[in-house]
C-alpha cells in the first residue's frame, strides 16, 4: 500500500470475535473461538510525541499466526501457542473479544490481509508494521462548545493524524462513514486538553470544468466524537468558514449531504443555503474499501453552498 493512501483503509473490515454467545470468560468457553491457524494481531507502543495539539504513541504491530490451542488444569486454564511469539493465556483471547487494542482480529493499516509467499516472519509490511497514531483514551463528555479549540493541522504526519481520527480516532467511536482522504487543502481538529472531539477537511473541487470552480472550497469530511459538546457541527463549519475568508482568496464554501440519509442538517444550522438536491443512481454505493452502505438503486445527495 503507498504512502499516500497509507491510512485511508485500516486494514480490512473490523470483524470482531461474536462474544454473544458465551455466558462466561471461562477457558472452556473461550477456547471454542479460536482455532490454529488464525492470523491475529499484537500492538505493543514503543514512544510517544507531542507534535501535534493531540498527544500520540508509537504503535508496533505484529501478526500472529496461532499454532495449538490448548485447555489446561482440567479446563480451569488456556493455553494459545505461536509461530513466532511465546504462549498467551485466556487474557489474550477475552481481550480480542474487547475494545483493547493490545490484540485485534484484523490487519493495522499497511498490512496486507495475509503475508506474501517467500516473505520471512518479521519483514516489514506483512508481518509487522509501525506507525504512529493517538493515544487510546477516551475523551469525556463535554458540555460547552466554547471550551473547544480549533487547530489547523499541518506538516509531515499531519494527513496520516486526522485520517486516523476519521477512521476511528482514539477509540474508535469517532469513525466517518467515507473514511480517510487522500489529498486536502486543509485538515483542522477541535480538542479540548489534547482530547479530539471533532475532525474536518477541506478539499479543493474534484473538477475546475464548471464556471466559478475556481472560487470555492469543499467540506469534504466533517465527524464527531459521541461526547462532543451540542452544536459541535455547525460551530465547527463556522470556524472552517472564518479560515476560508482569512486564509485563502475562495469565495465559497460547499457541502454534500447524502451519507446515510444525512440531510444537511447541520449546514443549514451553520447558514449554508440548500443549493440543489439530485438523485443519484447506484447499486452499490462502496464508502470505503471493505465496507458497504446498504444497497439500493438510488440515494439523494444534496449540495449546500455558504459565502465567505
Amino acid at each position: 500500500m503507498s504512502a499516500l493512501a497509507f491510512p485511508v483503509r485500516d486494514g480490512s473490515e473490523p470483524a470482531p470475535l461474536d462474544h454473544s454467545s458465551l455466558a462466561s470468560n471461562k477457558p472452556t468457553e473461550l477456547a471454542s473461538t479460536i482455532r490454529a491457524g488464525d492470523h491475529i494481531f499484537e500492538r505493543t507502543v514503543i514512544d510517544s510525541r507531542n507534535r501535534f495539539p493531540i498527544p500520540e504513541v508509537k504503535a508496533v504491530y505484529r501478526r500472529r499466526v496461532i499454532t495449538n490451542v490448548e485447555l489446561t488444569r482440567e479446563g480451569r486454564s488456556l493455553s494459545v501457542n505461536f509461530q513466532e511469539r511465546l504462549p498467551a493465556d485466556e487474557s489474550m483471547v477475552v481481550a480480542l473479544h474487547s475494545s483493547d487494542p493490545e490484540w485485534r482480529t484484523y490487519p493495522p493499516a499497511g498490512m496486507p490481509d495475509f503475508p506474501r509467499l517467500g516473505v520471512e516472519p518479521d519483514e516489514k509490511p506483512d508481518w509487522r508494521v509501525s506507525h504512529w497514531e493517538p493515544d487510546r483514551v477516551t475523551p469525556p463528555p463535554l458540555e460547552d462548545v466554547t471550551d473547544l479549540t480549533v487547530h489547523r493541522v499541518c506538516g509531515r504526519g499531519s494527513r496520516r493524524l486526522v485520517n486516523h481520527l476519521l477512521i476511528g480516532g482514539p477509540d474508535g467511536r469517532i469513525d466517518h462513514r467515507l473514511g480517510g482522504v487522500a489529498k486536502w487543502k486543509a485538515g483542522f481538529i477541535a480538542t479540548q486538553e489534547g482530547h479530539p472531539y471533532s475532525v474536518a477537511v477541506l478539499a479543493q473541487p474534484y473538477t475546475y470544468s464548471y464556471d466559478g470552480a475556481r472560487e470555492e472550497l469543499y467540506v469534504t469530511r466533517l465527524a464527531n466524537h459521541p461526547n462532543r459538546p451540542p452544536n459541535t457541527s455547525s460551530w465547527m463549519l463556522a470556524r472552517l468558514r472564518d479560515w476560508v475568508r482569512e486564509h485563502t482568496e475562495r469565495e465559497r464554501l460547499i457541502a454534500i449531504a447524502g451519507v446515510d440519509d444525512n440531510t444537511g442538517v447541520c449546514y443549514q444550522a451553520a447558514g449554508f443555503e440548500l443549493d440543489r438536491i439530485k438523485t443519484v443512481s447506484s447499486t452499490d454505493w462502496e464508502n470505503r474499501e471493505g465496507r458497504t452502505v446498504p444497497r439500493r438503486d438510488e440515494w439523494t445527495k444534496r449540495r449546500y453552498i455558504s459565502s465567505v
